[in-house]
């Protein structure tokens, strides 16, 4: 019983330090005029337990702030945060009235080795009214593999 429970302690720190420190940056970015406005709010992954795991988990967390807010969100065909703000920008120049949209990723859960971000994103794109989504993405924190 001793040495079991010996071995369990051992084998979870061993883990505990195969995981690598995951460490994360809150980035901004935000484009405004007097009528639109677009941010993107979300972590970026500096440090994991490999340069490709954060990779990976970075390049996920890219592919759903790059997708259209609408539901079942496609993929917007943009490859950057800041080709898809100007194509907003320049779509709500020429409506009539004032838009919004704003997406925000947020680290939602993490326990070794599943690490959950939620995933809101908000709009009034000049439809009948506004709307929002809400959804969840799941990586194995050591690898940056999408769950």
């Amino acid at each position: 019983m001793v040495i079991r429970l010996i071995t369990l302690v051992f084998s979870m720190c061993f883990f505990a330090i195969a995981q690598g420190p995951l460490r994360f940056e809150l980035k901004r970015i935000e484009k405004k005029t007097t009528r639109c406005v677009i941010t993107f709010v979300y972590p970026e992954v500096i440090s994991a337990a490999s340069p490709q795991a954060r990779d990976r988990m970075n390049a996920g967390i890219l592919r759903v702030l790059l997708r259209r807010s609408d539901w079942p969100a496609p993929d917007s065909g943009f490859r950057s945060l800041e080709a898809y703000a100007n194509d907003f920008m320049t779509f709500c120049a020429s409506e009539g009235r004032p838009l919004y949209q704003h997406k925000r990723v947020t680290i939602f859960r993490y326990t070794p080795p599943i690490l959950s971000f939620r995933c809101d994103a908000e709009e009034d794109a000049g439809g009948v009214h506004p709307f929002g989504t809400t959804f969840f993405v799941n990586f194995e924190s050591r690898t940056g593999r999408v769950i």
